[in-house]
């Protein structure tokens, strides 16, 4: 048997992907921050029974011959290989015919990805480093058989804090200036503060009008009236702001957010959503329709409380992976560290923000987004863009460098 009929995909239907009696995923990967990237993302979808597993190329070989255990798909890392093409061809060997094959590697070419996918019938390759995001859109269809589902458009982000005054405004606003700017795709910033926002004040921009009655009559809104209720800051970033009066009530017609951001989507790449904490209707909807979540803390106790509520809520249909955890102004004056913090959490966080108190405050007072100089700020704004884009932003030049992600192992 050759090995792509080794590894080549099973005729059954895509509903019979995750069988009952089968494990849904056998995974071996090298490092446990792949490790935890793809438990976080395919694990709730896959249920209990796949196994994510810390291994090298040896190890995995082992792990496969000893396998007792009917499996529907196996994913490999083959990343640090000279010849990974050899290696799979190695573990094909110890593959049952008719599991489906994924692979993760640090090959970025795309000739290798035509011999991987096309030569060795593997289901899908990934080139690392990978994130939550990639993982969603290329492989949680494939394994859970909805990748009929996964519908164009632009992608909904929401940012909030946990609780008020952590700078959740601060980082929604300046990443979805990074985002305009450096990866050059069409954003636009709701304001979904309709009385208190301050988005507008931070890019010294006005608020259009038109936002509460495309929330109170969604029936009349269409495309032509969205556009025309968020003008251009630049030429790929938009705003979707208003500034209410404060004795005046806004309601918000059921569904009006879903109907919004449907037409949205449709003109933009990625809407970034400046999410109050507030519990209103409005708000659960947005935080719902949301495709990822950003939560923004501070290092107090009353952060870590917050945070591990928010983490609770269920998932909305279009999340795949619990949110990304933005630490701000660490290393303020009495705040806790980050080991305290991840302790108290359970968990590590995602991006880490310095304490950064005379830069920020001038750019505020200025109404110029920070991520536009250079330092320790934007380096964590590109960090948290990284975390959200399907394809990684190369870094720009810079005399800094200063550690933002997550802690290695």
């Amino acid at each position: 048997m050759s090995v792509a009929e080794t590894l080549a995909p099973p005729e059954p239907a895509a509903e019979e992907a995750v069988h009952s009696t089968r494990v849904p995923l056998l995974a071996y990967v090298r490092d446990r921050e792949t490790l935890t990237i793809l438990t976080d993302v395919l694990a709730p979808a896959l249920g209990p029974t796949a196994d994510f597993r810390l291994g090298n190329v040896s190890e995995t070989k082992a792990g496969l011959q000893r396998l007792d255990t009917l499996v529907s798909a196996i994913l490999l890392d083959v990343s640090g290989q000279e010849d990974p093409l050899s290696v799979l061809e190695d573990l094909a060997l110890f593959v049952e015919p008719g599991v489906r094959v994924f692979v993760i590697g640090d090959v970025e070419d795309m000739d290798f990805y035509r011999q991987v996918v096309r030569g060795l019938g593997v289901q899908e390759y990934l080139c690392k480093p990978i994130n939550r995001e990639i993982v969603a859109r290329r492989l949680l269809p494939l394994l859970t058989g909805g990748a009929s589902a996964m519908a164009r458009g632009g992608r909904v982000v929401t940012v909030m804090g946990v609780h008020g005054g952590v700078g959740a405004t601060t980082i929604a606003v300046n990443l979805a200036v990074h985002l305009a700017d450096r990866s050059r795709h069409h954003i636009l910033l709701f304001d979904a503060d309709l009385h208190g926002g301050t988005a507008a004040l931070m890019l010294s921009a006005a608020s259009g009008g038109g936002l509460r009655a495309a929330l109170e009559n969604p029936e009349r809104v269409d495309v032509l009236f969205a556009e025309r209720s968020s003008p251009a800051v630049s030429d790929r970033l938009h705003l979707l702001a208003a500034e209410e009066p404060l004795h005046m009530l806004v309601t918000a017609s059921d569904g009006a957010a879903t109907h919004l951001t449907s037409l949205l989507c449709n003109r933009f790449n990625f809407v970034i959503a400046d999410l109050p904490r507030h519990g209103t209707a409005l708000n659960h909807e947005l935080r719902d329709l949301a495709h990822v979540r950003v939560l923004v803390l501070d290092a107090t106790l009353s952060s870590l409380r917050d945070t591990l509520r928010h983490l609770a809520l269920p998932r909305g249909p279009r999340q795949a992976s619990r949110p990304i955890l933005v630490l701000n102004n660490l290393g303020a004056p009495g705040a806790l560290t980050r080991k305290q913090v991840v302790e108290g959490l359970g968990c590590d966080v995602d991006v880490v923000v310095p304490w950064l108190p005379k830069p920020m405050h001038a750019a505020m007072t200025l109404g110029q987004p920070a991520v536009r100089q250079r330092g320790p700020f934007q380096v964590a704004i590109a960090a948290l863009a990284n975390e959200i884009l399907p394809q990684k932003i190369e870094p720009a030049k810079s005399w800094f460098k200063f550690h933002t992600g997550k802690s290695k192992s």
